[in-house]
């Protein structure tokens, strides 16, 4: 379960998230604005999770929780949202990236996404493969260790 976060965004507002969700076009589930508003992104402690691979539970390694308004801009949402335009789906948003490079997604559409995905990295191009880990962002959350 996530304790804290460090090296996250500045502060963030309502208004921020808003007009985040405008320039994305998305509206962000309630649990992931709260976790918005409370640590604005931020390398999680603890980190690990569990990532099925071949019908084995192996574990792995989150890096970073993307923020709103991080200094950084390749730690920002929007800027990931825009660099994964062409390999996601529309109604999936890039909220955080593994040790790897690879993106974790929260479902923000009416697409059928709901809860938390992986998805590696693809190497040409192609559309992402994602696979599912929690139902919601909370959830996702709960199995952090």
């Amino acid at each position: 379960m996530l304790i804290s976060t460090r090296e996250g965004g500045g502060p963030v507002t309502e208004f921020e998230l808003k007009r985040l969700e405008r320039e994305l076009r998305i509206r962000l589930p309630a649990d992931y604005r709260r976790f918005l508003l409370r640590f604005n992104g931020g390398r999680p402690e603890p980190a690990e999770f569990e990532l099925e691979s071949d019908g084995e539970a192996v574990p792995w390694r989150l890096h970073i929780f993307f923020s709103v308004n991080d200094a950084i801009e390749s730690c920002r949402i929007g800027w990931n949202h825009r660099v994964t335009r062409e390999t996601r789906p529309k109604d999936v948003v890039p909220i955080a990236t593994d040790e790897c490079g690879n993106f974790l997604y929260l479902g923000v559409g009416s697409g059928g996404f709901e809860g938390v995905y992986f998805g590696a990295m693809p190497s040409n191009g192609e559309q992402v493969h994602l696979v599912r880990l929690a139902e919601s962002f909370d959830a996702f959350l709960a199995k952090l260790h």
